[in-house]
């Protein structure tokens, strides 16, 4: 049986300002200045804060309910201050430079990765000292209540064989990840209206927010719960996921496009990419390491993305065929003219090499218990 503790509510502000100027230095150069500063403040429940667990005394503060002050231990940053600049550079009539560099911060709610906090659904089982096929109790009596706890003091001991949900945020700064975001691209003006250009695009992905399970031991050490960290503090023996932004990203690529811009009838652009993506997990938010959550080995986790791709070739295009009224071979006969003049014909192509592949094994198997 369960029920639901509490209504589970979530109430988060977003604040940003930016201020950004384009100056054309010169008839070559032109400049691109921006300054953009956020701040997140940490959401709470409408009537009061949120909830966070300390793992290493098994205490589940109450934010804003007893002496837990409102934020329940946990800090945000206000110094989220955002740069972007870019430029380009014209040299003669045909080639022209750009670069730029910004930072983004990621704006996820919180509301998703930290709904659902301890306690806000209770469960509790009867099991029929009978058979598998008994009763529990008479009908006049019924199944018992759900045990609730006593939330007036702001602290709570987390029973063993429940986790706070999802994961718990630590106490101190929580660190919002953002991403960096550069680029050198040069472009030529081609004979027969093409352009083409070649650039450097790379990111790097700072503070990605990420689960961990902290009560985990590393490979070899044995698949007996007894071994675990929280087990020998005070005997929990479950999963224990603490939530910040410790993860790390990085893409690099060399971009080729050329475009040929219509004429004749025809449009057309290619592209290609050679590319490659690191990360600690695909995702950031609601996602945890991809193999290791002990901490001598959460390093190991740092490897080519799920997502990347080493190659990367598109092409696509639009012919006007030069049949018809106003075209090249114009049509002179009125109905031959509606069925022949006027095609069009478009069409893509994608070509791409495959996704990284992982050889796992169970935690039993190695042997570590929390491990792939």
């Amino acid at each position: 049986k369960s029920i639901q503790f509490f209504e589970m509510k979530t109430r988060e502000w977003q604040l940003a300002w930016y201020f950004r100027d384009r100056w054309q230095v010169n008839r070559r150069l032109t400049l691109n200045l921006g300054l953009r500063y956020e701040y997140y403040p940490l959401i709470h429940r409408g009537d009061r804060g949120i909830e966070r667990w300390d793992p290493y005394t098994n205490i589940v503060y109450l934010g804003g309910l007893g002496s837990v002050p409102r934020n329940a231990g946990i800090e945000v940053s206000k110094k989220l201050f955002a740069p972007r600049i870019g430029f380009a550079y014209r040299i003669g009539d045909k080639n022209v430079i750009r670069a730029g560099y910004g930072i983004t911060y990621d704006p996820i709610p919180f509301g998703r990765p930290l709904r659902g906090l301890y306690p806000a659904t209770l469960s509790a089982s009867w099991v029929t000292p009978v058979s598998v096929y008994g009763w529990y109790n008479t009908v006049d009596q019924g199944i018992p209540d759900v045990p609730t706890p006593d939330i007036s003091k702001g602290t709570l001991t987390l029973p063993l064989s429940f986790d706070m949900g999802p994961r718990s945020p630590w106490g101190g700064m929580l660190h919002r990840g953002y991403i960096q975001s550069w680029n050198f691209t040069i472009e030529r003006q081609l004979p027969w209206n093409i352009v083409g250009s070649a650039g450097y695009v790379a990111t790097r992905t700072i503070h990605q927010l990420l689960d961990r399970n902290i009560n985990t031991v590393g490979p070899g050490l044995g698949v007996s719960t007894a071994n675990l960290p929280l087990a020998k503090l005070y005997g929990k023996t479950i999963a224990a996921n603490m939530w910040d932004g410790w993860g790390y990203g990085a893409y690099d690529s060399l971009q080729v496009n050329v475009k040929k811009s219509y004429s004749d009838g025809l449009f057309m652009t290619v592209s290609y990419t050679f590319g490659k993506a690191l990360n600690f997990a695909d995702d950031t938010g609601w996602a945890g390491p991809k193999a290791f959550n002990w901490e001598g080995m959460l390093r190991r986790n740092y490897s080519r993305a799920g997502y990347d791709r080493t190659h990367m070739f598109t092409m696509g295009w639009v012919y006007e065929l030069p049949f018809g009224q106003g075209r090249k071979f114009p049509i002179a006969n009125k109905w031959a003219d509606y069925i022949a003049g006027g095609w069009k014909l478009s069409g893509m192509f994608s070509a791409y090499s495959g996704t990284p592949f992982t050889v796992t094994g169970s935690g039993q198997s190695l042997p570590c218990i929390g491990c792939t």
